[in-house]
Parts: C-alpha cells; sequence; structure tokens
C-alpha cells in the first residue's frame, strides 16, 4: 500500500513483483483454509447446514461473487499483472478488494452461524 504513493526516480518493479508473489501465495493459502474449512462444515453433522447455506444456499451469491471471486481470485489475477506502469492503482485497487473480502468473509461467516436450521428441511426431517 506505501509503495502506491511513493514517488521515486527509481525502479523497483522487482520489488513490487517479488510482493505481488508473496501475497498471491497468501492468499492462495487463504484459499486453501476456507475450502478446508467448508469442507469440514458439510461433512459434520453438526454445521453442515450453515456451510450448505454458503456454498449452495442463501448466502452463496454473497459468498461466491463476493468473499471468492471478488475479495480473492481477482486480487491474485490482478497482482500477476502488476508492472512499473499500473503499480499505483493495482496495488490500491488490490488491498481494497482483499479488505472488500474480509469483510464479507466476516458477513458470511456470521450469517452462516446464526443459519437457523430449525426452519430447513433437514431439521424436520430429524425431529420426526
Amino acid at each position: 500500500l506505501g509503495a502506491a504513493f511513493a514517488n521515486t526516480r527509481q525502479v523497483f518493479d522487482r520489488v513490487l513483483i517479488r510482493l505481488g508473489d508473496i501475497d498471491t501465495a497468501l492468499i492462495g493459502l487463504e484459499l486453501i483454509a476456507l475450502a478446508a474449512w467448508l469442507l469440514w462444515g458439510i461433512l459434520t453433522p453438526g454445521p453442515d447446514a450453515s456451510a450448505k447455506a454458503l456454498v449452495t444456499g442463501e448466502f452463496a451469491p454473497m459468498f461466491w461473487a463476493g468473499l471468492i471471486a471478488l475479495g480473492l481470485v481477482l486480487p491474485i489475477l490482478m497482482e500477476q499483472s502488476l508492472n512499473y506502469s499500473n503499480h499505483k492503482t493495482q496495488t490500491l485497487m488490490v488491498a481494497a478488494l482483499v479488505l472488500l473480502g474480509g469483510a464479507l468473509l466476516r458477513v458470511c461467516v456470521v450469517g452462516a452461524g446464526g443459519f437457523d436450521v430449525t426452519q430447513t428441511g433437514e431439521f424436520i426431517s430429524l425431529a420426526l
């Protein structure tokens, strides 16, 4: 983020590209951790309804379009196309998108945690 505001005559595109690669790896680890967490949630009898609400249910559009596409995949793609001529705008946009993804992750997880499983058909069939 600081590099977006630095005004220097010295070209430091290699450093920015390396930082972009490191950030890409970290975002990739976030994707892996999120996938593992969802897989655990879907396969575990207690939180499976909440996890399914994220993947295919009520929270799916916000989860897939917001968190996954805008908050994780788009920043990876933008960082891989980073060069010296566009680093100022792109680093700001990547930072904003990652922050948006973090906020959407919070909204999705809190929403799924408060998901009312008593209103689903699965709960009704378990009660019978």
